[in-house]
């Protein structure tokens, strides 16, 4: 990798939109995707030969960064450049098929791998940090992070690098929207976080609010708080720690 880039945060890539790297960790998530659902053949006639290469292509043509210089249809690979900084990459699009991705820099060493896990999970790792959606349970959630008792908890997403971690957790619970709020409240006064709290409401939806930092240890918590049409509530807590 260029020099330039080395030590970049893993969640940099997907927030500033790095060219050549993160086109093609979303070859891997939309190609994965498709498979997954087996919708390849209704996106079009093209991808009945060779769906993976014909989608790897589509989203290089579509990103003015970067551009095709090979495409090896025997051997299953697509080698593109960047166009800023000259950067070669190549990604084993046949590899798709199977539910994993690995882009390879020209010195053969893997920027890159992105995969399935047995727990369902699809996880990214890139420069010794990580990022990882879906798939876990409340036993994955870092024991600092209150969960509110009774609730079904599913991890969204989680990820790490240069010694920060961050993720998101959805709970889902049948109390109401104060107590839901009451409780994270109090959680997070107690373990010194400075709050603020806010609400948006629009479009026949409202969504209540609290954030909250702490310095020692520095971490930062964000509960967005939801009701649904079955009566449900649903919070997202957002995470930070470290830095």
């Amino acid at each position: 990798m260029a020099e330039g880039k080395k030590g970049l945060p893993i969640w940099a890539w997907f927030g500033i939109g790095c060219a050549g790297l993160l086109v093609l960790v979303m070859i891997a998530l939309l190609v994965v995707g498709m498979f997954v659902t087996k919708k390849v053949k209704e996106v079009a006639g093209d991808f009945e030969k060779n769906p993976e290469i014909a989608a790897a292509r589509l989203i290089v043509k579509l990103n003015p960064e970067i551009e095709e210089v090979e495409v090896d249809e025997e051997a299953g690979t697509i080698t593109v450049r960047n166009k800023k900084s000259g950067e070669i990459y190549t990604a084993d699009v046949d590899d798709l098929k199977e539910g994993r991705f690995t882009l390879t820099g020209e010195d053969g060493k893997a920027v890159i791998t992105a995969g399935a896990d047995d727990d369902g999970s699809f996880k990214i790792t890139a420069d010794g940090g990580t990022m990882e959606f879906g798939g876990g349970d409340a036993s994955d959630v870092p024991s600092w992070i209150p969960v509110l008792p009774g609730a079904e908890v599913e991890p969204l997403f989680s990820m790490s690098s240069d010694g920060v971690s961050r993720g998101s957790v959805k709970i889902v619970t049948d109390k109401d929207v104060k107590e839901v709020l009451e409780f994270y409240r109090k959680e997070m006064e107690k373990a010194g976080f400075e709050i603020q709290t806010s609400s948006y409401s629009g479009g026949g939806e409202s969504v209540d609010m609290l954030t909250g930092e702490s310095k020692d240890p520095k971490r930062s918590l964000m509960v967005n708080v939801t009701s649904d049409s079955d009566g449900k509530v649903n919070a997202a807590v957002t995470y930070s720690e470290g830095g």
